[in-house]
């Protein structure tokens, strides 16, 4: 419902300002119904799989200037995972739980299949949801007794930092001299 409204407004206002009969139709009015829309216009969500099984939605822009969690790097996640039916099965938000630092394009896998594909897609700073079938999530065989075999899983992840191994490892030798 809201995008039919929403296109109407703006066709509607565009009409009235194209034809001079919108008074009031200043920058300031346009920026305040460019801002509404993008208040009420739902994300849409990116498939990072190709087959739906593993969908991204942004919940929180980074910075136009953040690093990127490209290969190689070592990023710093806080995340929430859980199932279909609510169970809330990790919070790092929440609680005790330190946030998690995982190699991004690893081989093996630091994490879940869809975190694989959606690392490299964030900037730090940027928050999304990952909903995860179960062969980007636990796969077949899930993880009893927590997670029951072919669970679908729905993860809201935070990129917190990213630091590249290789700065660290070229400061260990400046400060340690190279042996």
């Amino acid at each position: 419902i809201a995008r039919p409204l929403t296109h109407s407004l703006l066709i509607a206002t565009a009409t009235k300002m194209r034809y001079g009969s919108l008074a009031s139709a200043s920058p300031p009015a346009v920026r305040r119904l460019v801002a509404w829309l993008a208040m009420t216009t739902p994300p849409t969500p990116l498939d990072l799989s190709g087959d739906g099984g593993c969908l991204m939605t942004t919940l929180r822009e980074p910075l136009p200037t953040a690093a990127r969690a490209s290969a190689g790097v070592y990023a710093t996640v806080r995340f929430r995972a859980a199932l279909a039916d609510g169970t809330v099965l990790h919070d790092s938000w929440e609680g005790e739980a330190p946030p998690l630092q995982v190699r991004v394009g690893a081989e093996p896998s630091d994490a879940a299949l869809g975190w694989d594909l959606a690392l490299p897609r964030m900037r730090v700073g940027q928050q999304v949801r990952l909903e995860c079938g179960p062969s980007y999530a636990y796969g077949d065989a899930g993880a009893p007794p927590l997670i029951p075999p072919s669970s679908p899983v729905t993860f809201e992840l935070e990129l917190l930092s990213v630091r590249e191994i290789w700065r660290d490892m070229r400061r260990y030798a400046e400060i340690w001299g190279d042996t």
